[in-house]
């Protein structure tokens, strides 16, 4: 996701890459964006062979996350706010998060602790003498799976689904061909992210 958000900066900067009804957010802002989040994650633990969880609803803070998280080399397990605590704890004790993040309006909502959380409306800078994150290129491995979906369970036990590069880009170019759509075009954000139809409509 990051490597495709690089590149459309790099060939349409100016254009509309995100309207979150209060800010019409550029692709090159939203790329600057996204670094910013991505060096300020990088100390907090997320980094090549860790997994960061988001917990949060569709907003422009959780989206800038969607794409700073594999910006650190690190797995995004993407869940849902309204899982309710107890299917929430059991989905983090499979996830296994390293660091768990969420906005300040969802962690109030979740009812949960929020000492489990760090939230993505006043991330800390990271220390002078702290590695940058700038630098970190996206794995580009397709097969990897940069992303942990918790299932429904409609069809048997709810549980972790991974996430390929591959999959998602595929998609993503069905999709577009299909219905043969173009820079005009705007996609609305009308599906969970912690949902696969979600995630797909962000990238």
């Amino acid at each position: 996701m990051s490597e495709a958000l690089r590149r459309a900066a790099g060939v349409r900067p100016g254009a509309p890459a995100l309207d979150d009804g209060n800010r019409v957010w550029s692709y090159a802002e939203m790329d600057a964006a996204v670094a910013r989040v991505a060096r300020r994650l990088a100390p907090l633990g997320a980094g090549p062979g860790g997994t960061v969880a988001l917990v949060a609803h569709q907003s422009t803070l959780a989206v800038q996350a969607l794409f700073a998280v594999p910006r650190t080399g690190a797995t995004l397990g993407v869940l849902n706010p309204r899982l309710g605590p107890e299917a929430l704890e059991r989905a983090l004790d499979d996830v296994a998060p390293d660091l768990l993040l969420s906005t300040e309006a969802d962690v109030y909502e979740l009812g949960v602790d929020r000492g489990w959380f760090t939230t993505l409306d006043d991330l800390p800078k990271p220390p002078p003498d702290h590695q940058s994150a700038e630098g970190l290129r996206t794995p580009t491995d397709v097969r990897r799976a940069f992303a942990l979906l918790w299932t429904s369970g409609t069809s048997g036990t709810a549980g972790i689904v991974p996430i390929t590069w591959a999959a998602l880009d595929a998609s993503a170019q069905a999709v577009s061909e299909r219905l043969e759509l173009n820079v005009e075009d705007r996609w609305y954000g009308s599906l969970s992210i912690a949902h696969i139809g979600g995630l797909a409509l962000v990238h």
